[in-house]
């Protein structure tokens, strides 16, 4: 991606409260299978910029199946390193890092504002996800940068982390996230992927974190509640997790809904 400016276009983001129900969301258009069949089981998609993973091309179709759907599209941007999946560290400086995402995410409200609607929020990926729940200024950066042309939107963030902090501060609606399929760390960071329980791929352990996260009962080390729940797309059996989710959800009475408005009309 090379270096670039975009231009204001839009406005705010308009939160929507709802009752009783939780925000499901998960990464997609990253070159897996599933992502329509898993679009009927989530409220918000995290939608792959074409850096870390698949394409502009997949970026777009990808956008237009959440649409169809119904469901919140929101950018998710990552480090350029398609060897790792964008998930190690890069080491690259703040400055470049935030031209980088700026491009990302230019690139793809350009194209679902000409799809006559708006990005929904901004989920940052893997390694770079990860060191800016952790680092206030490169937060801070990215996303006083982006909401110049998105208008203050909401952006997802490890659930009581100081990223918080930074989102509020640089113009950004702060949106806690908790990891259905994800080990922690005892200070509440999650678990470097590679070692043991780092990855939770059991089917209904998974739905019942869920359904606890729905509840309120976060753990310990959170400290906070989560706004937002993500299952990721190429965990395996992904699907077969959203299915049971929303099983679980729904025998208990909660919805999956996402609490940001979407808006869905298409170019006639």
């Amino acid at each position: 991606f090379q270096r670039c400016h975009a231009i204001h276009q839009g406005g705010p983001a308009g939160l929507m409260i709802k009752g009783n129900s939780i925000d499901i969301n998960s990464d997609i258009g990253e070159g897996f299978p599933f992502d329509r069949e898993l679009l009927s089981y989530i409220s918000s998609a995290n939608i792959c910029c074409g850096a870390h993973a698949g394409s502009l091309d997949l970026m777009k179709k990808t956008i237009f199946m959440a649409l169809e759907e119904g469901v919140a599209a929101g950018a998710h941007p990552g480090y350029p390193d398609r060897d790792s999946f964008g998930r190690c560290e890069t080491g690259l400086d703040t400055c470049t890092i935030t031209d980088n995402v700026v491009c990302q995410v230019a690139a793809f409200n350009e194209y679902i504002v000409r799809m006559g609607s708006s990005m929904s929020h901004l989920k940052l990926h893997g390694a770079l996800y990860n060191r800016a729940a952790s680092d206030y200024g490169l937060m801070h950066s990215i996303v006083k940068a982006v909401v110049s042309f998105t208008g203050r939107i909401p952006v997802y963030t490890l659930a009581g982390s100081e990223s918080m902090e930074a989102i509020a501060d640089a113009g950004g609606i702060p949106v806690g996230e908790a990891f259905a399929d994800r080990g922690y760390n005892p200070d509440g960071t999650l678990m470097q992927r590679g070692i043991p329980g780092a990855v939770i791929e059991d089917v209904e352990l998974v739905a019942s974190r869920v359904l606890d996260f729905a509840r309120g009962k976060a753990p310990g080390f959170m400290h906070v509640g989560a706004d937002t729940i993500c299952i990721h797309g190429d965990t395996s059996g992904a699907l077969a997790m959203a299915l049971r989710i929303r099983q679980k959800l729904n025998e208990e009475g909660i919805s999956i809904v996402s609490k940001f408005s979407v808006q869905t009309s298409f170019p006639g």
